[in-house]
């Protein structure tokens, strides 16, 4: 009877391991996901169940198991195992490697996938090291390039900015580490929404700004080998005077813009070598960077879009240095709305109780 029961294989191959889990609970399937745990460098030397040994002790300390957990190689100290399970979790625990029947097909199944799962991570493992290989090599980078960073802006003419960045290393895409910034600077400057020119400088100010807080203050245990940076010239150059502000060498930079007509495979590419880089259309490199851009500008655009709606229910009250919520509670009972305050002379202001000439000063000037 398959009711409630966990079901975890694990396939090793050289210092490679996947654990493939599969959920069944009131005889539902509930998916199955794969997990890559590192054995380390010396992963040759690490055993199957001393690998789902320490798998199971660490995704049980947070999740419920089923009553009965079916593996493919036992742990190691199973019975110690099951005791923690018992004591952690207040109900017994069996840990079952099954020899026949439904349980056998199924734990199989889940080992084939395993398998299956393993040797596609290991093949993009490998596709993944080449790509960084030759991304050093075609822009003539001085370090190996082992880690990379990729930066995108997002905003509607200057307004809810938001910066994004995202990670990747051979193993793929770090989403762990991605962050977004919501832009401090974005108000500073309210000739933004006339003048494109000006919008375009306030580009390179969100992107120092988000290079000055992904990097001071931080590590260089954890720095990237290479930034990407979606724009032009102007957006690398403003990079690598932040960087050099800040004393952060050793991190070479990469800016892409759109290319004529913003054809894909026309991009421009520039780097602090002046070196002029062209790819054929069909290049893996080329298809390589376009996933990483598209990527970050995924991620720029979803968080440009929350910070959007959340901004759309904010009162422009808010934002105006010395209005609390009684003030902001005052002028809205005295003028009904905040578009009401916003056509308020400054005369109609200072009659609100509470507020003095240097609040109306402020208010006045907000709105107008």
């Amino acid at each position: 009877n398959v009711k409630n029961i966990d079901f975890l294989a694990i396939k090793k191959i050289d210092n490679k391991v996947v654990i493939q889990m599969t959920i069944i609970r009131n005889g539902c399937h509930y998916g199955s996901k794969s997990y890559f745990p590192n054995p380390g460098r010396n992963g040759n030397d690490v055993n199957e169940n001393e690998i789902m040994h320490a798998f199971i002790c660490q995704f049980y300390e947070k999740n419920i198991p089923a009553e009965s957990i079916l593996v493919n190689i036992y742990p190691k100290d199973k019975t110690l195992i099951e005791d923690f399970l018992k004591k952690k979790h207040k109900f017994k625990v069996e840990i079952q490697s099954p020899q026949k029947g439904k349980k056998l097909e199924l734990i199989n199944s889940a080992l084939k996938n395993a398998e299956e799962n393993l040797n596609r991570k290991i093949y993009e493992k490998s596709s993944n090291q080449k790509n960084l290989l030759k991304i050093q090599d075609v822009f003539h980078f001085k370090r190996e390039i082992k880690k990379i960073e990729v930066y995108d802006n997002s905003h509607h003419q200057g307004q809810s900015s938001i910066g994004a960045m995202i990670a990747f290393n051979e193993d793929g895409f770090l989403k762990s580490l991605y962050r977004k910034y919501n832009i401090k600077s974005e108000h500073k400057n309210k000739k933004l929404l006339i003048n494109s020119k000006l919008l375009n400088n306030n580009d390179y100010l969100m992107m120092k700004e988000v290079i000055e807080r992904r990097f001071i203050g931080k590590t260089s245990s954890n720095y990237p080998d290479l930034l990407i940076i979606d724009g032009g010239k102007g957006h690398l150059n403003t990079v690598l005077s932040t960087l050099k502000e800040l004393k952060v060498d050793n991190i070479e930079v990469l800016a892409i813009s759109k290319g004529i007509k913003r054809d894909a495979g026309r991009e421009n590419f520039y780097t602090k070598y002046n070196n002029k880089t062209i790819f054929q259309k069909d290049d893996a490199t080329l298809f390589f960077l376009q996933k990483l851009r598209d990527e970050v500008h995924r991620f720029a655009i979803a968080g440009h879009r929350l910070k959007s709606k959340k901004t759309m229910f904010q009162n422009p009250l808010d934002e105006i240095e010395g209005i609390g919520a009684k003030r902001k509670k005052t002028l809205l009972e005295e003028f009904g709305s905040a578009k009401a305050v916003g056509t308020a002379s400054l005369k109609d202001l200072l009659k609100v109780e509470g507020i003095n000439k240097s609040t109306a000063q402020k208010i006045f000037n907000f709105f107008n």
